[in-house]
Formats: C-alpha cells, sequence, structure tokens
C-alpha cells in the first residue's frame, strides 16, 4: 500500500477547492487501506468486509471493493463458495461485481456447484423482484455460464 500512495501525487489528479484532500484518490485509498490494515491476510476478514454495511453506500465502496480483490488474491476454492453465500448481502453493485469476479477467479477449473447455486439465487432474485439483489443479475449469469462451461470441460 505505500508503493500505492507514494505514486498518488505522480499520477493522481488534484483535487478541487474546498476538498479536504490534496488529490481525488486520497480519499480510496483511505478506503482501502483501511480494509488492509483490518484484515491483513485474513480471508476470513474480507469476507466479513465486503459485506459490511457501512461499505454499501457509494462514498465507501472502494473498501468493499479492495476487500473483494483481496479475497481473490488470499483467498481459495472455499473462500470462492463463502463469498457465494454472501453475494445477496452485498447491495452495491460495484462490490458485487468485484465479488463476482473474485469467484470466478478462485474457481479456474469451473464448478456445477456454485453454477447450480446462481442459477437459483437468479430464480429467487425473480421471484421477490427486490431491486439490489437484481442489479447484479447480469453479472451473476455471466460467470455462472463461465463456471459451467469451464466445469463440463
Amino acid at each position: 500500500m505505500a508503493t500505492i500512495k507514494a505514486l498518488i501525487p505522480k499520477w493522481g489528479q488534484k483535487a478541487g477547492k474546498g476538498s479536504k484532500d490534496k488529490y481525488l484518490e486520497d480519499k480510496l485509498y483511505r478506503q482501502a487501506d483501511a480494509a488492509v490494515t483490518k484484515c491483513g491476510e485474513k480471508v476470513a476478514c474480507y469476507l466479513e468486509y465486503v459485506a459490511d454495511s457501512a461499505t454499501q453506500q457509494r462514498e465507501t465502496e472502494f473498501g468493499g471493493i479492495k476487500a473483494a480483490h483481496m479475497i481473490a488474491v488470499y483467498g481459495d476454492e472455499n473462500a470462492a463458495k463463502e463469498l457465494v453465500n454472501r453475494i445477496d448481502m452485498i447491495e452495491n453493485i460495484s462490490i458485487a461485481a468485484a465479488a463476482l469476479y473474485a469467484i470466478d477467479f478462485l474457481l479456474p477449473n469451473g464448478s456445477t456447484e456454485v453454477a447450480d447455486k446462481f442459477k437459483e439465487m437468479l430464480a429467487e432474485h425473480e421471484k421477490t423482484a427486490e431491486w439490489h439483489r437484481m442489479q447484479s443479475d447480469a453479472l451473476i449469469r455471466e460467470v455462472m455460464y463461465r463456471l459451467r462451461a469451464r466445469a463440463m470441460g
């Protein structure tokens, strides 16, 4: 994270007048750094962080996005399956997208089990018509099809 912080003055965009930050990226860095500082290499912590209500607002979403990426870095097949169980807890589409791509990454050989869970999830979303869940349906389908295709090999 220190390397990233050092690059912000070189590559970052200056924040406008009235901003407490010197660069627009400063706020995003703080959110990502908070996730990494809290969780370190603990996948279970990142799994909690990604679905935490405090990260679901647009102003705070970058911490949740970083947590999803860190699950992909430190996680394994079991982490992917646990993340599947948390997808409906994630109300922010940006975080949901990062989580779905982490699942896709962590299952390089595919998984009919996870694809079947996604199929059930999509059917449930259609029944309940809850917007915060349905907004990620296109991404769920994309990952579901990829996982099923790779599993069938």
